[in-house]
């Protein structure tokens, strides 16, 4: 069989593997506030000043300098993005930015393979597979979905136009306008700023030096390009928002971390680790063979990578760019080979194809009780819900939503979360409603907010099930029925389970939660097992110890 056939259909094969992994629901709660604020600005035609989603950011003029400007960053620098997803989600719902994602990744691993084939077509096989996993570990509905796609086309203009003999590189006449692009949908073409501004100043090194001829159009155009990402609604604010960002609201996000970090949690990332060690290989083996520029971005790559998970794709698309021609040797080529097809098989994701929204991430059943009962107000929802909840529950305002306009009101939900002065907090911002999970998804534990909620008389249970539960104010539902806060347990029990298949939290940790929970339900027996599974576990487990001599003094009481 011909060759060129041959290498068709073993790419089709690779991507006829990718393209489902690529198409699962929605699963980030910062898409919901997205596309509200893209139906605000339709309708409105104009960008906000003010949040117009919640009940706690304080007004802009009762901010400082530097919380004004990160707040009207938030609200205004993914205007482009948000009206794009906007349309989308009234045209087809969740379904829209599923496909649009689908669409884009889609596109991109077969443009990267064709440009990257000329490092060896195996190797190249294995990088977009790698490429391609990368891209499916964590979701990818909101504004930087086009950055992943922005980034790679930026770089391969920045090549062609440095490889390009033409004294007006033809491919860097599009880097101006998809700079201009990029900057007005999402904070992220700071990266493409900094590409920029990488082959700028490394050209005027090599001429200061007297490395090569630099051709006035070529350096003109990227300046211009790196100009052109200066015209949005808040110029290079972006920057001063990445330097000023409050360190503990950063850490608090997950994809903030960095991957040495989340190595804790028990989340290791194997695509990225060896994208990682094949491009400390790439620079080893190559740097002689590389320009400076190549070098540089590929360093620079492998840092912010480092930094945080929301990086790791970059590096990933970045190095097939910037892979020279047989980068390795045969054994390391297997080496990198093997590993691709082992992710593979480890990799597949059970909820691909399917689409909508994860209904077990979110609290759909919730969030449509109230709505049918005609339930609304203020509501003091879970983080990563707020988005959600202000979307489908016309007439609500939220707490807070994943924008986190306010570190004061982050801190303020943290204290709620923990019980620390929650009835103050509550009381002065007038809250109805109470719409949270039960249980940490990173720490395993039950939220101390939940154990005070079942103890306190002015909240009454409206509703629970295996996703969330709802606590509202007593003088606030007589027309409501209200539930024993028993079931709040049962939640507990049900989000534990979720938690433990998906392995997001510490074994340990969740059949402690559970346990608290069988006990605070009186089911002796199930208390038993799950201390009997924390015993196996960890035999030396502080906790067991304490409770041990409790379950067994009850069980001879019983008999």
């Amino acid at each position: 069989m011909n060759r060129c056939y041959v290498e068709f259909f073993a790419f089709l094969l690779l991507w006829s593997c990718l393209l489902p992994q690529l198409h699962y629901p929605v699963q980030d709660g910062d898409y919901y506030w997205h596309i509200r604020s893209g139906d605000y600005i339709l309708v409105n035609q104009e960008l906000p000043e003010q949040d117009p989603f919640s009940f706690t950011t304080p007004d802009k003029h009762d901010l400082d300098e530097n919380a004004n400007m990160r707040t009207e960053f938030i609200l205004t620098q993914y205007w482009l993005a948000q009206i794009v997803m906007s349309k989308l989600h009234s045209l087809f719902g969740e379904y829209g930015v599923i496909g649009l994602r689908v669409f884009l990744f889609g596109l991109l691993l077969p443009l990267l393979y064709l440009y990257g084939r000329r490092s060896g077509k195996v190797l190249c096989f294995a990088f977009v597979f790698i490429a391609g996993s990368l891209l499916t570990e964590y979701p990818s509905e909101r504004p930087q979905l086009f950055s992943f796609v922005l980034m790679p086309l930026v770089l391969f203009l920045l090549e062609k136009g440095r490889l390009s003999r033409l004294r007006v590189p033809r491919e860097l006449l599009v880097l101006p306008p998809v700079m201009l692009l990029w900057a007005n949908l999402h904070g992220s073409y700071l990266l493409g700023l900094v590409l920029c501004l990488v082959y700028i100043v490394v050209s005027v090194f090599k001429r200061l030096y007297g490395q090569t001829e630099v051709k006035p159009a070529y350096l003109s155009l990227i300046l211009l390009a790196a100009l052109s990402s200066i015209m949005n609604p808040n110029g290079l604010n972006a920057l001063w928002a990445w330097f000023h960002a409050d360190p503990y609201y950063i850490k608090s996000i997950y994809e903030n971390l960095s991957p040495w970090e989340v190595l804790s949690y028990g989340h290791y990332y194997p695509s990225f680790w060896i994208c990682l060690l094949s491009s400390l290989a790439v620079l080893m083996l190559n740097w002689r063979r590389m320009t400076l520029e190549q070098i540089v971005v590929l360093a620079c790559l492998m840092l912010l990578a480092l930094s945080g998970l929301r990086y790791m794709v970059f590096l990933a698309l970045g190095l097939l760019l910037l892979l020279p021609a047989r980068a390795f040797p045969k054994k390391i080529s297997v080496m990198v080979v093997l590993c691709a097809i082992a992710l593979v098989f480890s990799g597949v994701k059970t909820s691909v194809m399917a689409g909508g929204v994860d209904q077990e991430r979110f609290p759909v059943q919730a969030v449509g009780f109230m709505r049918s009962a005609g339930l609304s107000g203020r509501v003091f929802s879970f983080y990563d819900w707020g988005g959600y909840v202000g979307y489908y529950l016309p007439g609500a305002k939220v707490f807070i939503d994943g924008r986190g306009l306010s570190a004061e009101v982050n801190v303020l939900y943290e204290k709620v979360m923990a019980a620390d002065g929650w009835q103050h907090t509550l009381d002065e911002y007038k809250v109805d409603f109470i719409v949270i999970p039960g249980v940490g998804w990173y720490n395993g534990k039950m939220f101390p907010i939940i154990r005070a909620l079942t103890v306190n008389l002015g909240w009454d249970l409206i509703y629970w099930d295996e996703v969330a539960v709802i606590f509202a104010r007593t003088d606030e539902i007589s027309r409501m029925v209200v539930l024993e806060k028993k079931y709040v347990h049962r939640h507990v029990i049900s989000r534990v389970s979720w938690l433990a298949k998906r392995g997001i939290a510490e074994k340990e940790a969740l059949l402690e939660t559970k346990v608290l929970s069988q006990m605070a339900l009186n089911d002796l027996k199930g208390a038993l097992e799950t201390y009997g599974e924390i015993v196996k576990l960890n035999e030396n487990s502080h906790f067991a110890r304490k409770i041990s001599t409790y379950l067994e003094k009850i069980e001879e009481r019983g008999k």
